[in-house]
């Protein structure tokens, strides 16, 4: 089992439809806090950037 670094935080999330629940891992030593916008890529806009491969499973 892992340990939970001290510079690691946890955001709690839930979606604005009320469906599911987690929290967003993040390191608190390179930003304050984390968006879940960050995940909607409307929200990166022109600064959006496509990649091949990557992402969640």
């Amino acid at each position: 089992m892992a340990g939970f670094d001290a510079t690691e935080s946890l955001t709690p999330f839930r979606d604005d439809r009320g469906n599911g629940y987690g929290a967003i891992l993040f390191d608190a030593t390179r930003l304050r806090q984390a968006d879940a916008d960050w995940f909607v890529p409307a929200y990166w806009g022109e600064q959006a950037r496509p990649v091949d491969s990557g992402g969640r499973g």
